[in-house]
């Protein structure tokens, strides 16, 4: 026996749906959507539309470059018969691959069009607990995707010679917990404040369409 979508799962089919007509007798896609729009946890619920945008749009996560990329793209670039790496090629490698995630970054704001209202809530959120908002949009992604980008949210390595077989060794980057290794103490507030923005949109939403299944 399949179990019941929850709260969440409805509301996200309801903002993909084409048969939006409300009945009397049962609880359709308006009616959610309707909920979400009377449901006094606003930024809870556009956090839910994001995430539907999210699970939708089979997007991915820019990676922000790291020191062992710079060097990398440093090397490659190098010329014929050259095999130090100087500052002015490594700068410029990170220019290039910061460019790269920039541009990146960009398009995905293009594909989830709640993207921008969550970033603006959650930096006026920031600056009026006087926490710093420089890592906004970080967050925002964090959130869509908390998986260890090592691991894809295993946990655990890879066997030796093996793309899909575990092994039992716990994954270096998140330690064994699938996720993402935790940020700043701004990070971790923001994240928390999110899930309880959430959690209160789905209960508002549940109540508001509770008593008409």
């Amino acid at each position: 026996m399949s179990e019941a979508p929850t709260t969440q799962e409805r509301y996200a089919a309801a903002t993909h749906s084409s048969n939006l007509r409300s009945s009397a007798d049962t609880v359709g896609d308006a009616d959610y959507l309707i909920a979400a729009g009377l449901c006094k946890a606003r930024f809870g619920a556009l956090l839910m539309r994001l995430q539907s945008e999210w699970d939708a749009s089979a997007c991915r996560i820019p990676s922000r470059p790291t020191r062992r990329d710079i060097a990398r793209a440093a090397q490659k670039s190098l010329g014929k018969g050259i095999t130090k790496v100087t500052k002015e090629s490594s700068d410029a490698a990170r220019q290039r691959l910061e460019a790269t995630y920039s541009s990146e970054k960009a398009m995905l704001s293009q594909r989830l069009r709640s993207l921008s209202a969550v970033r603006r809530h959650l930096a006026i959120k920031l600056l009026l607990d006087d926490l710093p908002d420089e890592s906004v949009t970080d967050i925002v992604l964090r959130w869509l995707d908390p998986a260890c980008p090592v691991c894809q949210g295993r946990g655990k390595q890879l066997q030796k010679w093996s793309e899909t077989e575990l092994s039992g060794d716990a994954c270096g980057c998140c330690s064994g917990s699938g996720k993402k290794p935790e940020g700043n103490d701004t990070e971790r507030l923001a994240l928390s404040y999110m899930s309880a923005c959430v959690g209160d949109a789905r209960h508002g939403i549940k109540q508001k369409t509770a008593g008409r299944h």
